[in-house]
């Protein structure tokens, strides 16, 4: 009978190469290296991209040193902006600002009722903005009919924003009077880029 010594293999074994100062030097500094790119890298870290901020937010936080107060009237807080950073009423960081603004509320405008005076459902969502009714059923009609009001646009665009409707002036001297006083003047050039915001601006100064 074969001896079952005979069925088993001695294998040889295998020679492990010890690697050098230098070599340990490099494999260190490779996973250094490939760890300090994936830290430093964008495109290695699993990121969320952050909300989108509405036009009025994206406007304020411009500037950090000022705190906007969601819960208090738009026109009152820019207002504060300006007392806060020491603008004069004629400076040309007022005038930036003022601007930049106005766009930034016309945006949100915007958003909500729409931009061109050639669609019938823009105008209609528009003149229920302004406490319109009965609201007039062909575009050429709602041209003519805003022709006859006087609202001032800060507070049609607070009223939006807030909830509410504008007031309406009988007349321009009155609407006038009204927008010097509380310094409601609305930037005409961003009111102009408004399909539907330029049909009520009027002569005020």
């Amino acid at each position: 009978m074969m001896s079952m010594g005979s069925n088993y293999i001695k294998l040889a074994k295998p020679k492990l190469r010890k690697l050098g100062s230098a070599s340990k030097f490099r494999l260190a500094s490779s996973t250094s290296t490939q760890q300090k790119s994936s830290d430093t890298n964008p495109e290695c870290k699993s990121t969320s991209p952050e909300p989108e901020r509405e036009p009025i937010e994206a406007f304020f936080a411009k500037y950090p040193r000022f705190t906007h107060d969601k819960t208090l009237p738009l026109w009152g807080q820019f207002a504060s902006l300006c007392k806060h950073y020491k603008w004069g009423k004629k400076t040309k960081e007022k005038k930036i600002a003022r601007s930049s603004f106005g766009t930034a509320i016309t945006s949100e405008f915007g958003r909500l009722c729409g931009t061109e005076d050639e669609s019938l459902s823009s105008w209609q969502k528009f003149f229920r903005a302004l406490d319109v009714s009965p609201t007039p059923d062909t575009i050429c009609a709602c041209r003519q009919k805003v022709r006859s009001l006087h609202i001032n646009i800060v507070d049609l665009l607070e009223c939006q924003r807030k909830g509410g409707h504008p007031d309406k002036f009988a007349t321009l001297e009155e609407l006038r009077g009204y927008t010097l006083v509380n310094d409601k003047v609305f930037p005409k050039d961003v009111a102009k880029a408004n399909g539907l915001l330029r049909h009520l601006l009027r002569r005020i100064l």
